[in-house]
Parts: structure tokens; C-alpha cells; sequence
């Protein structure tokens, strides 16, 4: 019995380390790809407050970064921690297959897990009040492609960065048109559906190779406590 109880501390101690080794190895690769793959334009679909934006320069990145956030109390604290870089542009927007106004589910005890989905049952039990929709929030939807339309970006190499809490395939669709553009891609995937209606990763994985996309990296973002993935972070280059 005593053994089991050390075994047990022992598992808890090892998890929280390998979770955070999972998050030095993403912190290092994702910089080191966008570098190595000379990314002039970084689109950061589903920025929250910042957080991707902040990481990119504090790795050095220089480069134009557009961040994208579609509930405005989110958005307006984005607006702030971007506000002292002039190659940092935030949208109150967010993007899929068309242009549309649509509800989003905002969760106000965790902001970064609000979605066009709603949670699944394995969500609701493992992430418990982080998936609970608070309201539902009117927002503006474009799509990529529009979006790039409108900018004299040709000959730039862009990074689509999504993470939309199961809507990244979605976005996808509506950049189709501007896929000669896109040199690097970063979506997360779903091992463990959150959301209802959420792809498998196998399918996502299917879906960027299809169009020409070679897996470059996996990265957890998840895990269970008995260290099964839940989501996973997935580089993808342009062959």
C-alpha cells in the first residue's frame, strides 16, 4: 500500500514535467520553423489576448503579425497588449468557410476555450465549468482568402496559425485561393473531442496533406492524468 501511495506521487511529479517539457519543445520548434522557413506574414487566427503574438516576438520574429479575435472584451485586452508594436494589426474577426454572422459560445470562466462548438460530454466532464457557455456573442465571419485579397502581400510567405477550439478545418476552407501564399501552417488537433462535431486528428491530418501540406512537428497541448493526449498542436509545411 505504502508503495502504491509513492507510485501515485511519483506519476503526478513525472506528468507535471513531461507537460511542461511538451510546452518547451513546442516554445522552441514553432520559432525555429517559421524562421527556418523565412515567414514574412504571420496570421494568428483565434489570438485570445495575445498570447501567440507575445511568444513570437519575444523569439525574435520581426515580421508583420496579424491577430485576429472575434468577442470584443477579449479583443479590446488584445488591442492592449499589441498596442506599442506598429507590425502588430488585431481584427475583431474571425474567419471559416464563408463570410457570415454567426454565435459564438463565449465560456467566461476561460475565455480561450470559447467556440462556434458546442462542448461534447467528454468536455463538459473533463474541463467542467472551462466549457460552459456563459451568453453566446454575435460576431463578424470572413475568410481568409478575403481577407488577403486585400493585401499587396504578393511574394510574402505567410503562417496561418489556428486555433479555434474546433473550427480550424473550417477556417481552412476559406483560404483555398491563397494557399500559394501559405508556406507554414499550425492547427490543433483533437485526440479527445471537446467539442461536438470536432474532426478527428487523423482526418485533419488528411485534409492538410491532401492540399499539399507535409507534417513538420506535433506538439502536445493536453493531456489526461494518466498522460493520454487530449489536443495536440501540429505543424505542417508547404512541399
Amino acid at each position: 500500500m505504502f508503495r502504491i501511495k509513492v507510485f501515485n506521487h511519483e506519476l503526478v511529479w513525472f506528468r507535471r514535467r513531461l507537460i511542461r517539457l511538451d510546452r518547451i519543445i513546442s516554445a522552441f520548434s514553432i520559432p525555429l520553423i517559421i524562421n527556418e522557413c523565412k515567414i514574412d506574414v504571420v496570421l494568428d487566427v483565434g489570438a485570445n489576448t495575445g498570447q501567440y503574438g507575445k511568444a513570437l516576438r519575444r523569439d525574435g520574429y520581426k515580421g508583420i503579425i496579424h491577430s485576429f479575435e472575434p468577442i470584443k472584451q477579449v479583443y479590446d485586452l488584445l488591442k492592449m497588449t499589441s498596442a506599442d508594436d506598429p507590425n502588430w494589426f488585431c481584427h475583431r474577426l474571425a474567419f471559416g468557410e464563408i463570410a457570415e454572422e454567426k454565435l459564438i459560445n463565449v465560456m467566461e470562466f476561460s475565455t480561450d476555450f470559447s467556440s462556434f462548438q458546442k462542448p461534447s460530454e467528454y468536455g463538459k466532464n473533463r474541463f467542467h465549468q472551462y466549457v460552459e457557455p456563459s451568453r453566446q456573442e454575435k460576431v463578424q465571419v470572413d475568410t481568409v482568402d478575403n481577407f488577403l485579397k486585400d493585401k499587396k502581400y504578393n511574394g510574402k510567405r505567410v503562417c496561418l496559425k489556428m486555433d479555434t477550439q474546433g473550427y480550424d478545418l473550417e477556417v481552412f476552407k476559406g483560404c483555398s485561393n491563397s494557399l500559394e501564399k501559405i508556406y507554414v501552417i499550425q492547427s490543433e488537433l483533437a485526440i479527445k473531442k471537446i467539442y461536438e462535431n470536432m474532426p478527428n486528428y487523423i482526418d485533419s491530418l488528411q485534409v492538410y496533406q491532401n492540399k499539399g501540406y507535409e507534417l513538420a512537428g506535433m506538439y502536445a497541448v493536453s493531456r489526461e492524468n494518466n498522460m493520454e493526449l487530449i489536443e495536440m498542436d501540429a505543424i505542417f509545411i508547404k512541399s
